[in-house]
């Protein structure tokens, strides 16, 4: 079973005070790292104790299997919605998890009290919205997030009644519960479509032995990078969007068991990717958003054994 950290109890217990108050949509927020995953499924545990069903969307196949195999390990019984996840379906279970995608696709509204949409400041977009909306008539809607923030300027008030926040990425370093970063950048601003050093120097430079991910914009330099890190003798391998869920677990596992130097991303990464082996992170492209910086940043942070 789940044992909350301090800040994480803390977090519940402001999420109870603000559905007390009145509030029926809430915006969770709590840094990558700081263990939304467990705090939502200690909340559902205690729904589905209390006979109620939870719904869990996520935006991602892979989303899914974490989700379900974090409820397991809390002692709840969820059934997977998605025809690639590697969960099985369960539609008896109180706790179904789907990608919002399923949902939208089949146009699947299962029974649910409480409704998660991860990732909640991607519901502003008409197409998600739309489930949200259906859900809002009736059940409580708990939307976690590291960054309440959007590119385009959108603000989340139109699917939010307030805000939680559990702790603050600075709180939770001071804490031991994140690590402290080293953040190298270059000496001066660069011009548009520049960058300091190539992904595989800066690696030998300033990550050497370390289990690094690499950020890039577009599979043309995601391809260069890789074939640089493999002529220096280091083992990387990309990542993409269209990489298959199969392809993208053995590649983690490459990297987690020390097979593999560097994993070189393309539109993939920012979000939902729990690999607390991570001790180097490469931003080899712009980001336009603080919050697509922070999830970036935020996947090398998680401790882990060697890890300072």
């Amino acid at each position: 079973m789940t044992v909350l950290r301090p800040y994480q109890t803390a977090l519940l217990e402001s999420c109870r005070a603000a559905v007390r108050a009145g509030a029926r949509s809430l915006c969770v927020v709590l840094p990558t790292g700081g263990g939304k995953t467990a705090v939502m499924s200690e909340i559902m545990r205690g729904a589905v104790a209390k006979g109620r069903r939870c719904l869990v969307a996520v935006h991602r196949v892979e989303l899914v299997d974490q989700m379900v195999a974090a409820l397991a390990h809390n002692g709840v019984a969820a059934g997977a919605l998605s025809p690639r996840a590697q969960s099985a379906a369960n539609h008896f279970a109180p706790v179904q998890v789907a990608t919002i995608q399923t949902l939208i696709a089949r146009e699947l509204r299962p029974l649910a009290d409480i409704v998660v949409p991860d990732e909640f400041h991607h519901y502003c977009t008409e197409e998600w919205r739309i489930v949200l909306e259906y859900y809002r008539r009736g059940a409580l809607i708990l939307g976690p997030t590291a960054t309440p923030e959007r590119s385009d300027g959108v603000g989340l008030g139109a699917i939010a009644d307030t805000l939680v926040v559990g702790a603050r990425a600075s709180e939770l370093i001071a804490a031991g519960f994140l690590v402290a970063p080293r953040i190298l950048r270059p000496a001066a601003p660069l011009k548009p479509h520049q960058i300091a050093q190539r992904p595989v120097d800066a690696y030998v430079n300033h990550g050497s032995g370390r289990k690094a991910i690499v950020f890039v914009s577009r599979v043309a330099q995601a391809l260069k990078a890789m074939q640089e890190f493999r002529i220096a003798r280091l083992g990387a391998e990309m990542v993409t969007a269209d990489t298959p869920w199969a392809d993208r677990r053995a590649a983690f596992a490459k990297i987690r068991e020390g097979r593999l130097d560097a994993l070189i991303g393309v539109g993939v990464f920012t979000e939902g990717f729990d690999l607390v082996e991570i001790d180097c992170v490469i931003l080899s492209r712009a980001f336009s958003t603080t919050g697509a910086y922070l999830q970036a940043a935020g996947r090398g942070l998680r401790p882990a054994p060697g890890k300072s």
